[in-house]
């Protein structure tokens, strides 16, 4: 758990050359449950709190407070499908809260433009996105179909993006469709936070 670089190359699921792989123009942090004592889970590596003396408690409260929320979307989810409100109740250790900076600049490659991130979908169970009202997500609600069609996400103070991810798709046999997703340079910087809801080793 800790930072990871910009530029990372990334399959991007819009693109029309199959298997091609530009670049997630982004900086994030990972943050897991990992805590000491854990052998099953990596322990957080926090930037020095000389420098940040509020930022490690902060980004805690706010894991607890989206784990709460995570799993209160996912009983509802349950019972509407006629199952017991607690079935995905089992704690999912490798869930990420991610804070993410988009620069804003496009890099041009090979493939056209590099996006702040590609097309993808999660692979988890959801994802709760918090953004900064930034413009430049995207989704595809027709993955499948072609051509793709994209529309904005329009910002809405106080609410959160809510995701679903490949791993619910595939438990409910496809009742819930992971969300075909990308987010565009649009010439100002951007920050979100990502809270991706795993399940248990899945």
């Amino acid at each position: 758990m800790g930072h990871a670089s910009a530029a990372l190359p990334v399959i991007d699921l819009a693109s029309p050359d199959i298997g091609a792989a530009t670049k997630s123009i982004r900086q994030c942090f990972h943050i897991g449950s990992g805590v000491d004592g854990d052998s099953k889970n990596p322990v957080n590596q926090w930037p020095p709190a000389e420098r940040f003396p509020y930022w490690k408690e902060t980004m805690k409260s706010y894991y607890q407070c989206a784990m709460g929320t995570s799993k209160r979307i996912l009983s509802l989810i349950a019972l509407s499908l006629d199952l017991d409100a607690e079935f995905f109740k089992p704690d999912g250790s490798e869930t990420i809260l991610r804070p993410i900076h988009y620069s804003g600049r496009a890099i041009e490659s090979k493939h056209g433009s590099d996006h702040g991130a590609n097309a993808h979908t999660d692979y988890g169970m959801l994802t709760l996105l918090s953004t900064d009202g930034t413009p430049g997500l995207q989704i595809c609600r027709d993955k499948d179909g072609r051509p793709q069609l994209w529309e904005d996400v329009h910002h809405i103070d106080g609410a959160l993006v809510v995701n679903i991810g490949d791993l619910l798709e595939r438990w409910t046999n496809n009742v819930y469709r992971s969300t075909l997703h990308r987010v565009l340079m649009v010439g100002k910087e951007r920050y979100s936070l990502k809270f991706r809801k795993n399940s248990l080793y899945q």
